[in-house]
């Protein structure tokens, strides 16, 4: 059975805040949780929407963004096959989506850049 959207959504978010209450920085638990999703995202365009979107919304609650992390979210998140996500997503389910896509892209680009994300990893524990 898929997985809807909203189920994904929720889950990528109770891995992070699982993570955060480990004592991890924002900045480690959202590349622990991402690097957790990872094959996650190869399952169809939904999932990979789905793990894309959460990490950037998550980022947008940040501070700052390592460089490579906000490249690659607006990278994969603009490239992303919406005839495929149509067709893979009930739509009510595919309008949440894209207003969610929507807001990450209108507002990451207002994110401060980290160049150095494992020292900030350290030092906000």
């Amino acid at each position: 059975m898929k997985q809807n959207s909203e189920a994904l959504f929720g889950a990528f978010y109770e891995t992070y805040f699982d993570f955060k209450c480990q004592k991890m920085s924002g900045a480690e638990a959202l590349a622990r949780t991402y690097y957790a999703y990872l094959g996650v995202q190869n399952r169809g365009e939904m999932d990979k929407a789905v793990v894309h979107i959460a990490e950037g919304r998550i980022s947008l609650s940040h501070s700052k963004i390592f460089y490579k992390a906000k490249e690659r979210i607006i990278e994969v998140i603009n490239s992303l096959d919406l005839e495929k996500l149509q067709n893979e997503t009930p739509p009510d389910d595919y309008r949440d989506i894209l207003e969610r896509r929507d807001i990450v892209l209108d507002e990451i680009v207002n994110i401060e850049i980290d160049y150095e994300p494992i020292r900030r990893c350290i030092t906000m524990k």
